[in-house]
């Protein structure tokens, strides 16, 4: 069993200094009691998306049955400093999607939060809530895991922060509090006392992955006028219209998303087939939008297939690209499904992998 200064050992030499400063701090600043409840610390941070959604009650309410106290908290944006200080260790080792977390903290408040509770059998608490909440993967988890249970969106608005040890809590809550109050919590029963009007935005939106792509692909398809993928959709939409648990909705789609992608995928190919033919053509030097024509067919085409399949999704380079098209044209039509299908193709490599270690579906025609 690990002593309470064992939490700031580190191996990476980055982690190591931090850590060890942290430690100085905490020894000159603690009691002997509130090192030992130091496995209790976690900080835990309610997501924008999830503040959107209304779900900030509801994630109270789960923590408080789970055990948790919340005894410090802090409503506002996370941006800047704070945003860089909070994920110091996790930007550098996803530098290249970095940008879309401050974009994604841009969105909406959080909710930071200094959280005591018991550790049971496990090491410490924030190994206990970490079990409990989920894979960062939402549809990775399963039943009973807060992610999964609340649909959270994907890697980047997934519900809830969790520190991953006491050391790593107590730098996380400094980054939002003054850690002398942050070491009280551990040694004093002092609770928030939550106000509705706190908890709950104005108005209460609804974001969901699925039904934001299941939305831009039908008006991609007016570019396409296709019955057959027309109907298709329709049966999307159906499908996640009906808030279905994240493995009966990734069952359910599965062999809609593998027509939807081999349809748009021909569209495609025949398009740019039909391209070809044109230019090998005479050709009327007076028809300005031919191009337009084509161009918008091939684009949209290619928008539905790559928002059908996860692992084309994955390696395409040039998504951003094809976003500012659906921006540019009308498919895109506020900053929730734009940020959603950014950051989705952001982190989908990584959305891809947590699947397959979690043996959990994957929505490809590939199989």
């Amino acid at each position: 069993m690990k002593t309470a200064l064992d939490y700031f050992s580190r191996e990476d030499p980055f982690e190591k200094g931090i850590y060890a400063n942290l430690k100085k701090e905490v020894l000159s600043l603690a009691t002997e009691e509130q090192l030992r409840n130091l496995s209790k610390l976690v900080f835990a941070m309610i997501k924008p998306a999830a503040f959107a959604r209304g779900l900030a009650p509801k994630v109270i309410e789960w923590l408080h049955l789970k055990g948790f106290r919340i005894a410090l908290a802090r409503f506002g944006q996370v941006k800047g400093k704070e945003l860089d200080d909070l994920y110091l260790f996790v930007k550098k080792k996803y530098q290249e999607s970095w940008w879309i977390m401050e974009r994604a903290y841009s969105m909406a408040p959080a909710i930071a939060m200094v959280l005591v509770g018991s550790r049971n059998d496990y090491e410490h608490a924030c190994a206990k809530l970490r079990n409990l909440i989920g894979p960062t993967t939402p549809e990775a988890g399963s039943m009973g895991n807060l992610r999964y249970d609340l649909k959270g969106v994907n890697r980047v608005f997934n519900i809830i922060h969790i520190s991953d040890d006491p050391a790593a809590a107590l730098r996380e809550s400094s980054v939002f509090f003054d850690i002398k109050e942050v070491l009280e919590t551990l040694t004093s029963n002092n609770e928030v006392d939550f106000t509705t009007n706190q908890l709950k935005p104005e108005v209460s939106i609804r974001i969901s992955r699925w039904e934001i792509f299941s939305k831009l692909k039908r008006r991609c398809n007016v570019f396409l006028n296709s019955n057959e993928l027309q109907d298709l959709l329709e049966t999307e939409s159906e499908i996640v219209s009906r808030d279905l648990s994240f493995d009966k909705e990734r069952e359910e789609l599965l062999p809609i998303e593998v027509k939807i992608s081999r349809i748009a995928s021909s569209i495609r190919e025949k398009t740019k087939e039909n391209a070809v033919n044109k230019a090998r053509m005479k050709l009327s030097l007076e028809d300005k939008k031919m191009w337009d024509t084509l161009n918008d067919r091939l684009i949209a085409a290619r928008c539905i297939e790559l928002l059908s399949d996860e692992f084309e999704l994955v390696e395409e380079p040039n998504f951003d690209l094809f976003l500012l098209w659906m921006i540019d044209r009308n498919i895109i039509l506020d900053k929730w499904e734009e940020i959603v299908t950014h950051s989705s193709w952001a982190v989908m490599p990584q959305m891809v992998k947590d699947l397959r270690r979690y043996q959990k579906i994957i929505i490809s025609r590939r199989g």
